[in-house]
């Protein structure tokens, strides 16, 4: 966004702010393969020099608008475009050019953030209609070798937690949950963290970013359902001492929310439900 409302890139026309000024946003805001996609359009608008900075500020938008920051910058090329055609007199059809590129990444990045907003409501309507149902058996490995069954597990509170490497949110929440592994340890609640992505990756991505309780890699595949039916992550299933699935939710939930869902919670009062007709 900064970029999008940068004066140096346009009142002084100068490319080597507006060249240095994308390679910091791009790199601080971006994962490597979108970046790879928007570096040659900024390079080619930076040495070629044949569009205006309303131009290349929305081709920058129109790949980042998979993301939100392609939505701030498409806000901040459409600001600009229109400033030009209040203020100068030149370059009108640029100018244009420039807002409809500008137009078109906000308009992506709206539909991106509903067809997101519509996956995880059906993520969590699939995997609401699991709680209160008995948890099926399951065994995982763990990556430092541990074998964990969950007919073990029987007395304790469990959480499964759904994650990649590559999911920002799921950092967020693997960040809550180590807080309360660390501040809040008992020994009547196991948190397992579940990916379907190789050893290798994990240990990887593990190695920079430890954790205090365990990871396990298998595909989901290997998993019954629901575990094999997780449609978005990050995603948390909580099994109470009984064995009976108390909740499921996918999205991200605070230190606050974890800690009274599984911490604080008492056990399902009820006896379990019959699975879900089409997942039986």
């Amino acid at each position: 966004f900064l970029l999008g409302l940068n004066p140096w890139s346009i009142a002084l026309r100068s490319r080597c702010w507006a060249l240095a000024l994308a390679i910091v946003v791009l790199l601080a805001l971006t994962p490597p393969g979108v970046l790879t996609l928007v570096m040659p359009l900024l390079s080619f608008r930076i040495f070629a020099g044949i569009v205006a900075p309303h131009i290349h500020i929305g081709l920058i938008a129109l790949p980042l608008s998979v993301i939100r920051i392609g939505g701030a910058l498409g806000l901040g090329g459409m600001w600009l475009g229109a400033r030009h055609l209040m203020r100068r007199h030149g370059a009108r059809r640029r100018a244009w050019v420039g807002i409809a590129f500008s137009t078109v990444a906000v308009v992506n990045t709206g539909v991106v953030m509903y067809a997101q907003a519509v996956l995880l409501r059906h993520a969590n309507a699939a995997m609401a209609r699991w709680e209160g149902v008995a948890s099926p058996a399951f065994v995982v490995t763990t990556l430092d070798g541990t074998v964990v069954d969950s007919t073990n597990l029987r007395g304790k509170r469990v959480l499964l937690d759904f994650w990649a490497t590559w999911c920002a949110p799921c950092r967020l929440q693997m960040a809550a949950l180590e807080r309360l592994v660390q501040e809040k340890q008992r020994d009547d609640i196991v948190v397992l963290g579940i990916s379907d992505e190789d050893a290798a990756t994990l240990r990887t991505f593990l190695a920079k970013n430890p954790v205090a309780y365990p990871i396990a890699s298998i595909e989901r595949a290997g998993l019954p359902a629901p575990y094999s039916q997780v449609l978005a992550v990050p995603a948390v299933y909580v099994i109470d001492r009984n064995g009976v699935i108390q909740f499921g939710r996918a999205g991200v939930l605070t230190s606050e929310e974890l800690e009274r869902l599984v911490w604080d919670a008492a056990d399902v009062a009820t006896a379990p439900k019959r699975p879900p007709a089409d997942d039986s």
